[in-house]
């Protein structure tokens, strides 16, 4: 089974953001976001059950070893993915807020 990933607005502007700084960080993001198409419980995603600050359930998955892909299933259509969220788990940018 493929997943359709659909984008937000934030995620794409956090993405233009990272690969404007580090090019060679394009080939490690299309690389998960390959993987969270094809299967998001990969385990090279390190992918894991988070809460949002909104007190939502979402997942993230591992791009490197800071950098984490927020994600969550749309519960109206079980095989679309939303991209929410992009950035480090820790720092300035970080996306596991409390």
């Amino acid at each position: 089974m493929t997943y359709t990933l659909i984008y937000k607005p934030r995620f794409i502007r956090r993405l233009r953001d990272l690969v404007a700084a580090d090019r060679s960080l394009r080939a490690r993001i299309d690389k998960t976001l390959g993987q969270l198409e094809k299967n998001p419980m990969h385990p090279g995603l390190r992918t894991h059950k988070i809460t949002r600050v909104t007190g939502e359930n979402a997942f993230a998955a591992r791009v490197t070893g800071d950098l984490r892909i927020i994600w969550e299933f749309n519960e109206q259509q079980a095989y679309l993915l939303d991209i929410l969220d992009m950035g480090g788990h820790e720092g300035g940018k970080k996306v596991y807020r409390r």
